[in-house]
C-alpha cells in the first residue's frame, strides 16, 4: 500500500502548516483542547485507512463535536509510561463521535500546564461496526 503512505505523508505536511485549533468547552473532559502540528503528527501516524486520513483533514469540524469523554488512567501498564510522566501527561480521554454517518474514536492525552490542563488529540480511527 505505498500509495496510502505517500498520501498520508503529503496530507501530514499540508496540515502541519495550519494554525493550531484551540478551544474551551464544558463538554470536554478537561474543558480545554489544543491541536497543533505535533498533534497532527501523532494522529495521522495512527491512521490505517484513507477514510481516517480524510477525517484528520476535517479535525476542525470533528473536535468541536467531542463530548462525554471516558477517563482512562495513566498507569505503569501503558507503553513508555515513564516518558509520558516525564513530559507531564496526567491521563487519557476517549471520545466516540458520530461524524458523516460513521462513529469515530478520538483519543486525547491530558497534559498539565501553568494555566491548567489541556487535552491533545493523538489518535483517531473509524469504529468498527459490531457484528
Amino acid at each position: 500500500m505505498p500509495c496510502f503512505y505517500r498520501y498520508r505523508d503529503v496530507v501530514k505536511k499540508q496540515l502541519k502548516k495550519n494554525p493550531p485549533i484551540t478551544f474551551t468547552s464544558d463538554k470536554i473532559y478537561s474543558g480545554n483542547i489544543y491541536y497543533g502540528s505535533d498533534d497532527v503528527d501523532a494522529v495521522i501516524s495512527h491512521c490505517i485507512s484513507m477514510l481516517e486520513v480524510e477525517c484528520v483533514k476535517r479535525m476542525h469540524e470533528i473536535l468541536p463535536l467531542l463530548k462525554n469523554g471516558e477517563y482512562e488512567e495513566l498507569n505503569e501498564k501503558r507503553p513508555n509510561y515513564q516518558d509520558k510522566v516525564n513530559v507531564g501527561m496526567k491521563y487519557f480521554v476517549k471520545y466516540e463521535v458520530p461524524f458523516d454517518g460513521i462513529i469515530l474514536v478520538v483519543k486525547c492525552y491530558a497534559k498539565e500546564y501553568d494555566n491548567g490542563i489541556e487535552e491533545h488529540p493523538y489518535f483517531l480511527m473509524a469504529k468498527k461496526e459490531e457484528e
